[in-house]
């Protein structure tokens, strides 16, 4: 089942599979396998590799395998070296770019009500405290600048 399911990239249904047959038979290197390989694709490398060094323990002579964790272990450290430098892309372009946008219209006062302009809210509650609902008036003129 579990390969069927890598096949059609079911990797959830891959890994469920997979912990079946491992509460069935604990002693079974493909079960192992194919979850670590559903976890691979899910680039869930600490729990792929956790695996492949179980199948590993069972099956010492199997080069496949070996040869099968050495690629996870460089994919996750690619995968790492990537995640962090779009971090640090992100992080360097600041939250909000931190530049000013420019402002082409001031409003002095807030325009009058109008009943006809659609409104939406949001309910907060701040730990115990009670409930509190901000409601924000929807402008059908203006759109609101981030």
């Amino acid at each position: 089942i579990a390969v069927c399911c890598n096949k059609s990239e079911s990797y959830i249904e891959a890994i469920r599979a997979c912990d079946k047959s491992i509460n069935i038979d604990d002693q079974n290197p493909k079960a192992y396998y194919h979850r670590a390989n559903a976890n691979r694709k899910m680039k869930q490398f600490e729990n792929a590799i956790a695996d492949l060094k179980s199948a590993i323990k069972l099956s010492p002579k199997d080069k496949a395998l070996r040869k099968e964790f050495q690629a996870c272990k460089d994919e996750k450290k690619a995968h790492d070296k990537s995640q962090a430098k779009m971090l640090t892309d992100f992080f360097a372009e600041g939250v909000y770019n931190e530049i000013k946008p420019d402002i082409t219209h001031y409003e002095e006062k807030l325009p009058e009500y109008d009943p006809s302009n659609p409104i939406v809210f949001l309910d907060i509650q701040i730990g115990d405290n009670e409930d509190k609902r901000v409601v924000f008036e929807l402008f059908n003129n203006n759109t609101p600048r981030a």
